[in-house]
């Protein structure tokens, strides 16, 4: 990074996650963190999406999306005696500091095989080079067979690496599986999850700069009481339950 220094710090924590595995609607992730949203509305595709901005190999800043499609919520048909999901993704960059910047945009087509019994999520994860400042991102994810289409903001902060004032990437935070890590996409993270793993860079403008750091992990309960009878009323949006 030129005579700029990087550095990337892994913190393995071995965490006892309370609680089952959340499937609710969460618009309070939004409230504490604009980078990331949990969409879910009936009929509609469920997406969980975090931005997060990063670094490459090369210490280049980049804005990383990773989204998560239960696969209880995708609506299939059958091709070549295997139920397939049919997504349509439509990406739009945009750098709210600096208008003259264009905006970046990106389609993908996904074809998702939900014959595995095992598989709760299909994951999907994507890298686009970016400038530094604040970015909102835009994304349309269309159910190609129902023709739902579910549409997602969110806000992310890109570090400058040439920066005189030393900066902080996000905090990217994974699953710990054997031989990769599967990078959170949403705060709703299940029992089965037994050990995270957490990355950020942290650049300064001289080696001599000393920087210090503190994190705190916060746990909270949820989802611990006893299931409501079906005759109740819908659980509000937005509340922890």
């Amino acid at each position: 990074m030129n005579r700029y220094t990087a550095f990337i710090f892994i913190l393995l924590l071995i965490v006892p996650i309370m609680g089952g595995l959340y499937s609710c609607r969460s618009t309070s992730e939004s409230l504490l963190d604009p980078s990331t949203v949990h969409a879910y509305r009936i009929g509609f595709p469920e997406v969980k999406a975090r931005a997060g901005s990063f670094f490459d190999d090369d210490g280049a800043p980049v804005i990383d999306l990773h989204l998560e499609f239960p696969i209880g919520s995708l609506i299939t048909r059958t091709v070549n005696g295997e139920p397939e999901a049919l997504i349509g993704l439509q990406v739009a960059i945009r750098n709210t500091d600096d208008p003259l910047i264009g905006t970046t945009h990106f389609n993908d087509e996904l074809h998702i095989k939900t014959g595995k019994s095992s598989e709760i999520s299909h994951f999907y994860s994507r890298r686009f080079a970016s400038s530094p400042g604040e970015h909102e991102i835009e994304l349309q994810v269309k159910d190609q067979i129902s023709d739902k289409t579910t549409l997602l903001k969110l806000m992310v902060i890109v570090p400058d690496p040439a920066s005189p004032m030393p900066s902080i990437s996000d905090i990217r935070v994974a699953l710990m599986r054997p031989g990769e890590d599967q990078v959170v996409s949403s705060y709703m993270i299940p029992r089965a999850a037994d050990s995270l793993n957490f990355g950020f860079f942290v650049t300064r403008p001289s080696p001599d700069l000393p920087v210090s750091l503190t994190l705190r992990l916060i746990r909270f309960k949820s989802d611990t009481q006893l299931p409501r009878p079906m005759s109740m009323s819908s659980v509000s949006m937005g509340s922890l339950a």
